[in-house]
């Protein structure tokens, strides 16, 4: 999605407008600190994949954004259970 000044999200009680800030803030304290920091934040691996739709083993998230010098960058990564499914 891309987000531009001003952003609003707009939609019915129970849509989600609420959840959306979410892994936003997950990846500002993932770039703040450490992926291994933002995840204990959130209560560790298995807290944040019991949130998550469907409990995957693997997810991943990424930004793409443009600072004021111009110069595009991205942050992404992905996290994948061990074959133990740790």
């Amino acid at each position: 999605m891309e987000l531009r000044s001003p952003t609003f999200l707009v939609g019915p009680n129970g849509s989600g407008k609420s959840n959306f800030p979410a892994p936003l803030r997950f990846l500002r304290d993932a770039l703040r600190t450490s992926l291994d920091r933002a995840l204990r934040d959130r209560g560790g691996i298995n807290e944040v994949r019991r949130r998550s739709s469907g409990h995957p083993t693997h997810f991943g998230t990424g930004l793409d954004f443009r600072p004021l010098d111009g110069h595009d960058g991205r942050y992404a990564f992905e996290i994948a259970a061990l074959a133990n499914g740790q």
